[in-house]
């Protein structure tokens, strides 16, 4: 499994339209084959400060989501909606334990 973990600043002006943005991508991205969850969170410590959080079941599965349509066209858009460079981290899980 592989856990992609987002964090970027909006530009405040640009706030409801990111929230609109990610949101389009919510359904296509979870229906996706290897997508286990998409998630959007917004950092109510830091103001305009947002995470994409999310668990795909293999490198093979984000690099298809990478090459969407709809990925593409949020990646045109994406960059002139922040502040500064997102923080990208993708993680490569071993070993998963429940509580």
């Amino acid at each position: 499994m592989h856990v992609i973990a987002g964090k970027f600043k909006v530009k405040p002006e640009r706030r409801k339209e990111i929230v609109a943005l990610a949101h389009s991508l919510f359904d296509l991205s979870r229906a996706e084959p290897g997508n286990i969850s998409y998630n959007f969170y917004e950092d109510k410590g830091s103001e305009n400060s947002f995470l994409f959080f999310e668990e795909w079941e293999s490198q093979q599965a984000i690099d298809f989501h990478f090459q969407t349509s709809y990925f593409k066209e949020f990646m045109v858009k994406f960059p002139n909606m922040i502040v500064g460079e997102p923080q990208i981290t993708i993680y490569e899980i071993k070993d998963v334990k429940v509580f």
